[in-house]
């Protein structure tokens, strides 16, 4: 997992071969309504409007096809990871490329202009809270992994 500021992505370039496709995106992210956008190559984004939800009963996701890059826009969130080996799985469908788990991890607080990569062997939990639930928009890039 990595986690940064957006003024930092271009850091990352040679982890994301596309990274002309996706910038050409991200840079319009603010004036894009919630919805899913076509990256092609099998790869998209969406733009999501949501309140955080409660930490306890949360599960783990992960995925085994694609990479998440997690912008937060507007908002903030807490996040949770750990190592894919770290949890127990629970169950996987492979269609939609998300599996479910349970266990310990890290919380990081995820602010506007901040930036993760999740990859195949992360398991996180975004969109948490602690204290009290708020308000986030973010962008969720599905990256392919190989």
């Amino acid at each position: 997992m990595i986690l940064d500021y957006m003024t930092n992505l271009e850091n990352y370039e040679k982890l994301l071969p596309r990274m002309d496709v996706y910038q050409e995106h991200i840079n319009k992210l603010h004036e894009l309504p919630v919805g899913r956008y076509e990256l092609g190559e099998g790869e998209f984004f969406s733009i999501q409007e949501e309140t955080t939800r409660p930490l306890e009963g949360a599960q783990f996701e992960f995925h085994e096809q694609y990479i998440d890059l997690q912008i937060m826009l507007e908002g903030s969130e807490q996040m949770k990871w750990q190592h894919l080996d770290q949890v127990e799985k629970l169950k996987f469908d492979k269609e939609s490329d998300i599996g479910f788990a349970t266990g310990e991890g890290t919380l990081m607080d995820i602010q506007p202009g901040m930036f993760y990569l999740v990859y195949p062997h992360d398991a996180h939990m975004p969109g948490l809270y602690v204290a009290e639930e708020n308000y986030f928009k973010k962008a969720i890039f599905k990256l392919k992994s190989n």
